[in-house]
């Protein structure tokens, strides 16, 4: 049986949570159980998880207690009860992993999972897999010595596994390069969602251009609704559409152009929207201070997109993780610009040129078949699990 331990309750909405339970889903879930470390939470677990053994714990005081909330506001009071737990919840594992048939651990190498890690070998003489979905730098909005432990912890982990998983094909050459570690690529998987027959047809004066998931990158999205007003001001024989299927609200109003703002949606509606959608936004910060980061994620959305068969427009600083994928698939174009007038230029070459869209199109489905589908999921957690 394999021991996953995960960030908290697995069976969330973000994109994390839906690879950890399509994993479970694909490789069998009934070969393993669940430990997980994050933040409690009342949501109950789907019946068929029934019979998997599976516990969850946190490090956190729960603001859900009435008068917890207020000890976080002593001072050190949240990293004092913080490193008190360790020990309690490493015992609690101890105990679960006795009670189940052990051979193989796969863990996830963030959050408050990396705090228990100190003795990163939970169990001798098995196999032990991590699972890097980003870099210990995004911990850095934690307590100060919460991340030093978490950090420390962090390269310990990569340094003494038995293998590494990563989420794009940069993360893969540092870990490779740097600690010459064995890792494969896992990255969420999904149902093939390509219509049969879409093309860009010259006389299609509507054009939709859809985003979907949580902004980060707000200056950017903010740049290129002006790029998609510029556009639509200089080719006034189209019709641009910009869906926006997330919380995030544009702070001004463009001219020229639609704009939809779904908020959050479900998976189906958005996949729907994207079967009605000619190109898939995708941005990346462009500041120095997130350049760690841009350089070693890999956003989930692109395999999101391409389930749909949607060409992606990716915009992102030169470095950005993402570039490497596009060296080998050409199903998008990555504008590394911030120039309104040199992602206008670039949105003209994909829209306004048939052959260049239809051959974008053909390479989504290359892309989705060899990177993205639930087969290749359980291939590839195959690689090092086994």
């Amino acid at each position: 049986m394999i021991l996953f331990i995960g960030d908290g309750y697995a069976l969330g909405d973000n994109a994390g949570a839906i690879l950890y339970r399509r994993i479970m889903e694909v490789y069998g879930i009934e070969n393993f159980c669940y430990f997980g470390i994050g933040n409690r939470t009342r949501k109950r677990w789907p019946s068929k998880y029934d019979n998997m053994p599976k516990e969850l714990h946190s490090l956190r005081i729960w603001p859900r207690i009435r008068g917890l909330k207020y000890l976080k506001k002593i001072p050190f009071i949240e990293e004092f009860y913080y490193f008190i737990k360790i020990p309690f919840v490493r015992y609690r594992l101890k105990r679960f992993v006795k009670k189940n048939n052990i051979d193989r651990a796969f863990i996830l190498l963030r959050a408050d999972v990396l705090s228990i890690l100190s003795d990163p070998i939970i169990i001798e003489d098995i196999k032990h897999i991590g699972f890097i979905s980003d870099t210990v730098k995004a911990e850095q909005a934690d307590k100060k010595r919460i991340y030093k432990l978490k950090r420390d912890n962090y390269y310990k982990a990569i340094r003494n596994f038995d293998g590494i998983f990563v989420a794009g094909e940069a993360m893969d050459n540092y870990i490779k390069n740097n600690y010459s570690q064995k890792t494969a690529i896992l990255r969420l998987g999904y149902e093939n969602n390509i219509p049969e027959t879409f093309t860009m047809s010259k006389d299609n004066s509507e054009i939709h251009i859809f985003f979907g998931g949580s902004v980060y990158a707000k200056n950017e999205i903010e740049i290129f609704a002006q790029a998609l007003s510029q556009f639509q001001k200089e080719n006034s024989n189209y019709q641009l559409v910009f869906t926006i299927a997330s919380n995030y609200k544009l702070k001004k109003t463009y001219d020229n152009i639609s704009i939809e703002e779904l908020g959050w949606q479900s998976e189906r509606t958005l996949i729907a929207y994207m079967q009605n959608s000619h190109l898939g936004y995708a941005p990346y910060k462009f500041d120095d201070k997130s350049k760690h980061h841009m350089s070693y994620a890999f956003p989930s959305k692109i395999g999101f997109y391409l389930s749909a068969g949607l060409p992606i427009f990716f915009h992102g600083p030169d470095y950005s993780s993402v570039g490497k994928f596009f060296n080998n698939y050409k199903c998008g174009v990555h504008c590394s610009s911030l120039e309104v007038k040199n992602i206008v230029k670039q949105i003209e070459e994909i829209l306004l040129d048939k052959n260049v869209y239809d051959n974008l199109l053909s390479e989504t489905r290359v892309a989705f078949e060899n990177e993205f589908s639930l087969d290749v999921l359980g291939q590839n957690f195959k690689k090092l699990i086994e």
